[in-house]
């Protein structure tokens, strides 16, 4: 019998936008990426985020998670690179794109339009 939640959820992150949130299926887990450099794991049953992962240089854009093995998560950043991680195992990403941004290639550079 499937259930239907409602659920509201406030992500506190001081001044930096929240970018985009997912749920993992099947969990009480979402996942968010923002202007902190940061992605957070949030149980929807507890206040706060449980953790908090410094994953890029600049801005988080996108992120998910791997529905087929829900340990495996991806982010997409303003720095160019898109980083597959282990949530088991936060430090090292286990796979890294090999295009990244160059210094004067600063996230300020997206807004003026300039590559």
């Amino acid at each position: 019998m499937p259930i239907s939640l409602s659920l509201s959820l406030s992500l506190s992150l001081s001044l930096y936008p929240v970018f985009v949130c997912t749920f993992k299926e099947h969990t009480y887990c979402a996942y968010s990426a923002s202007g902190d450099c940061t992605a957070r794991v949030w149980d929807v049953r507890e206040p706060g985020s449980t953790m908090i992962i410094l994953a890029h240089e600049f801005e988080i854009l996108s992120c998910n998670w791997n529905k087929y093995d829900g340990c495996f998560f991806a982010t997409a950043s303003i720095d160019k690179l898109i980083k597959v991680k282990d949530a088991r195992s936060i430090g090292t990403p286990i796979w890294c794109s090999t295009t990244k941004a160059t210094p004067s290639q600063k996230p300020n550079s997206r807004r003026t339009g300039k590559a």
